[in-house]
């Protein structure tokens, strides 16, 4: 790219605003002039090709793969979640099942409506302040038992909160069965760099494909991420490259994919010292927040800890249970009134992402905010549904395959009409982004419940009714779970 800049040729070639020539007055002091320069597109002789790379980025994924132990490592610019989605089709397809937890991201909920897999939802313990532990071997073992058909198992490590468990034993149960692990490993592109590795990289525990948001926690540009290959993957290389080049976009921005390598090549030379450096400021800062009465920064719960759980230190999650008033009003208040800006909420935490970049002014201002919501806590919004909030999302039952649902003729109903139906759409609170319904989910009263109440109580609604009022449900649906009739696609309005 630098070398282009140097060359200067003339510009006969997309884009069209040519370096800034033809451009939105208004945009470019937002850019300049430098960055404008170098938005280039995918140009034989001067930039490498994502789909094809042979040049410079074949090098640089190279390098990238060396650095976090990967057979090969795959540059993304849809973000994690188009790595999800590539990994999921590159490994089961029409009639298979993906075992997963239930906190999984959208893009993996996604996947299953695309590629025609069946999901198999494992049992899943929550805490209170570390949200989804990680499923045991004997419920995967139950699982394989009662699902012959499984093609996958899908993971989110660490989730949301940092928390992660020791999955080492279950990677070993299913390779034992052929069956690859897929690690969205999308919060851990940093786990590397930390000292003492308190939580270990998913490609060490043996891990067949893991994908990482590289704009989440090592610093690239917002969208660019990557998915590596594990050095004995169970899922062919061929076949991961073969879904992204179905899925990602055939017009890379070049300015993310070289984020990415810079941001590698800042890893390798100062990743471990600026981490580190990071740690001891987080641990400085949750001794602070200790003093404060009616919040919790505990960084890992001991009896999580004793079952093998650790937690990255650069995930601040403040658990609220203690001032009687939901997460939701809480982080609220900190934005209104003290312009905190934190990363998520519930309805009993506060998620903050603390790293290399703070300060002390930063972290001075997080503990004054704190300090003036443990006092001013009594007198926020009430909360009627304070306790409802806090209740665990009930398991939906799956009439359809997702495939089916989504290509399913569907009709929009008001919420209190849904009952009793099969949902056509995908319903969450975000974040964390973990699907309240899916395509093909039985939709029951208790579900609609609690989908009012995260509402009602400061969630946002992320469907395509965004008041929840209305739901999209599967009309008439003659399709079971056998897949046996196609119902026909209707395009509603």
């Amino acid at each position: 790219m630098l070398d282009y800049r140097r060359r200067n040729p003339v510009r006969l070639h997309f884009p069209m605003h040519k370096a800034g020539g033809f451009f939105a007055e208004s945009l470019k002091p937002l850019f300049g002039a430098e960055l404008l320069a170098m938005d280039l597109p995918s140009m034989p002789g001067y930039t490498d090709n994502l789909f094809h790379s042979k040049g410079a980025l074949k090098e640089a994924q190279a390098l990238a793969a060396d650095l976090f132990g990967a057979g090969h490592s795959r540059f993304l610019v849809n973000g994690s979640s188009i790595g999800n989605l590539a990994a999921i089709m590159a490994a089961a397809g029409p009639g298979d099942a993906i075992l997963t937890p239930r906190n999984l991201h959208r893009s993996a909920a996604s996947a299953l409506t695309l590629c025609g897999a069946r999901p198999v939802y494992l049992p899943t313990r929550r805490h209170p302040a570390h949200d989804a532990l990680s499923p045991g071997v004997a419920a995967v073992r139950t699982a394989f038992d009662e699902n012959p058909d499984i093609a996958a198992l899908l993971l989110t490590r660490p989730n949301y909160y940092g928390l992660a468990g020791d999955v080492r034993e279950v990677i070993a149960f299913c390779h034992a069965r052929g069956c690859p692990v897929i690690v969205d490993e999308a919060h851990g592109a940093h786990l590397r760099f930390l000292p003492q590795t308190p939580i270990t990289p998913a490609l060490d525990l043996g891990a067949d494909v893991v994908v990482q948001s590289w704009h989440k926690t090592v610093g690239a540009l917002t969208g660019a991420a990557v998915l590596h290959v594990g050095r004995a993957s169970l899922i062919d290389i061929d076949a991961i490259q073969l879904a992204l080049n179905t899925l990602q976009s055939t017009s890379p921005s070049n300015l993310l994919l070289v984020s990415i390598d810079e941001t590698r090549r800042m890893l390798w030379r100062d990743g471990a010292p600026a981490f580190g450096a990071a740690v001891e400021q987080a641990e400085a800062l949750r001794a602070r927040l200790r003093r404060l009465d009616g919040v919790s920064a505990r960084l890992l719960d001991p009896a999580l800890a004793a079952e093998g759980y650790t937690a990255d230190p650069l995930r601040l999650v403040i658990n609220c249970d203690g001032l009687k008033v939901s997460g939701f009003a809480c982080a609220e208040f900190l934005n209104r009134a003290c312009d905190i800006a934190w990363e998520m909420c519930d309805a009993r935490n506060i998620v903050f992402i603390v790293g290399p970049q703070d300060t002390g002014a930063d972290y001075d201002a997080l503990v004054e905010a704190l300090a003036r919501l443990v006092v001013e806590a009594p007198a926020l919004r009430p909360d009627p549904r304070f306790e409802s909030t806090r209740r665990e999302a009930p398991l939906p039952d799956l009439a359809m395959l997702p495939r089916n649902a989504a290509f399913a003729r569907k009709r929009r109903v008001p919420l209190e009409q849904a009952a009793g139906g099969i949902c056509a759409e995908m319903v969450m609170a975000y974040p964390p982004g973990n699907p309240l319904l899916t395509p093909g989910e039985a939709v029951s009263a208790e579900i609609l419940e609690h989908a009012r109440n995260l509402r009602d109580g400061g969630a946002q609604i992320m469907a395509l009714d965004p008041s929840l009022e209305t739901l999209l449900v599967v009309d008439g649906s003659t399709t079971d779970l056998s897949g046996r009739t196609q119902p026909p696609l209707h395009r509603f309005p």
